[in-house]
């Protein structure tokens, strides 16, 4: 029975457990009172048995009645009787103690076995705990080189932007030059136009000049003179035209101006034979005409000097075009230059912008790792609170256990010296009941009541 309270104590709960070792105590204690007042009793008959024994020396002494002698049989065996149940008592008291001790051996074995289990999962929460800090380092190193690297992102992005202004400031300077560039050359056009009015005033002047000299044969001369004037010029208008190569449709309109000029020498040409022809056959007129001729002359010299003036001014116009003309090269090969930076500008610009975009792509990647790694923290955190919690609990149920283990011992040798002073009790208890019967013997041999007879 007690095998089966202490195994009912050590499933329920501390309260109910409270409650179990108050009431069995407190049962223990009555029943121990119980044996106390029986043994008192017992003691107490014991003394009324001397005194009857007493009464009974004496009156025997008196009388030899058979029917007391009876009595005394009796009550001898109903004092045996009572030891017999008093042994029988003794030996059930013995086997529930031996109950309790088999109950406390085997309750102490599963208290080991759970206080071994306790120790091995404190050991493996410690071991999980010692892992989860590991871990958790690692990750706070992690974090520190995600952040150092965002930070190291962050400021080439800052480096490439600050870039980025510098080259943006630095095409639009070009695109500034390239529109004073673009005035520059129209200024040029509009000087190409004049240039080429005055052309169109020298053929004029040359047609006023063929129309003179088919007038006079002596023009001939000078008229070769102008044709190599105008080979000579056709040459420098060759090169002005092969170096204004960005002036197409100028130089085309010039080439063409150039040709109608040669098809009208060629006219001339023709022309000349014919009045060298008919200066054969006038040549009389010619004389009569001499005064005419002086008067052509004058105007010839006059010509001539326009011719000249003209001429220089071409000149110029040439040196002049030629040197707009290397100008232009020079800031065509400038504005190549230039457009040339702004595309490896804006290559570099797409470039950044798509490494700013891995770069923010790496950074929510990582933002994401982050907070996954922080729910995990969180969720670990929660699971070590909630094993720190199970590891208090488990650990005020081994103190408990400890405790009621102690208290069980206290029991255990509070029970032990009841129980010696009971064997204690018992033994002088079957001493004088040895005594009493000795005496009893000797009171109802033959030979003393002979004697006592012959006494009397």
């Amino acid at each position: 029975m007690r095998f089966i309270c202490f195994s009912l104590i050590s499933r329920t709960s501390p309260t109910k457990q409270r409650l179990i070792n108050s009431s069995t105590q407190s049962l223990e204690t009555e029943y121990i009172k119980q044996l106390q007042e029986q043994i008192y009793y017992l003691e107490t008959e014991c003394l009324y048995l001397r005194d009857q024994l007493n009464k009974n020396s004496t009156l025997l002494d008196r009388s030899l009645k058979t029917d007391r002698v009876h009595q005394m049989e009796q009550e001898r065996s109903d004092l045996q009787r009572n030891l017999i149940q008093t042994s029988s008592q003794f030996d059930q008291v013995e086997s529930e103690k031996h109950g309790l001790t088999v109950a406390l051996d085997e309750l102490r074995r599963k208290f080991d076995i759970e206080k071994r289990n306790l120790l091995e999962e404190l050991d493996m929460l410690r071991r999980a705990r010692e892992t989860f800090e590991q871990e958790k380092m690692l990750r706070d190193q992690e974090l520190r080189q995600i952040r150092d690297r965002s930070r190291a992102s962050s400021d080439e992005l800052k480096n490439a932007q600050t870039k980025i202004r510098v080259l943006e400031q630095q095409l639009e300077q070009q695109l500034n030059q390239n529109k004073d560039l673009n005035d520059e050359l129209h200024h040029f056009k509009i000087e190409s136009n004049n240039l080429q009015r005055s052309l169109n005033d020298y053929q004029l002047t040359s047609r006023e000049r063929d129309r003179l000299q088919d007038h006079v044969v002596e023009l001939q001369k000078e008229l070769n003179t102008l044709r190599q004037e105008l080979k000579s010029h056709d040459t420098r208008y060759n090169e002005a035209q092969f170096l204004r190569n960005k002036l197409a449709e100028e130089k085309s309109a010039l080439m063409k101006e150039v040709s109608r000029l040669e098809n009208l020498t060629k006219e001339f040409e023709r022309d000349l034979e014919q009045l060298r022809h008919t200066l054969r056959e006038r040549t009389d007129a010619l004389q009569m005409k001499d005064k005419d001729i002086a008067a052509l002359r004058k105007k010839e010299q006059s010509f001539r000097s326009t011719v000249e003036s003209i001429q220089n001014k071409l000149d110029t116009e040439l040196i002049r075009n030629n040197d707009l003309d290397g100008q232009l090269k020079q800031l065509q090969r400038q504005l190549n230059i230039e457009i040339q930076n702004a595309t490896t500008a804006k290559r570099e610009l797409g470039e950044y912008e798509l490494r700013h975009v891995r770069l923010q792509d790496e950074i929510n990647a990582l933002q994401r790792d982050k907070d996954h790694l922080t729910s995990h923290i969180s969720t670990l955190q929660q699971k070590l609170a909630h094993e720190e919690d199970l590891t208090n609990s488990l650990r005020i149920e081994v103190q408990e256990l400890e405790d009621r283990v102690k208290e069980i011992d206290r029991l255990k040798s509070l029970e032990d010296l009841i129980q010696s002073q009971r064997w204690d009790d018992i033994s002088q208890m079957a001493q004088t009941m040895q005594t009493v019967s000795r005496t009893m013997a000797r009171a109802t041999s033959p030979t003393t009541i002979r004697k006592r007879v012959e006494l009397q």
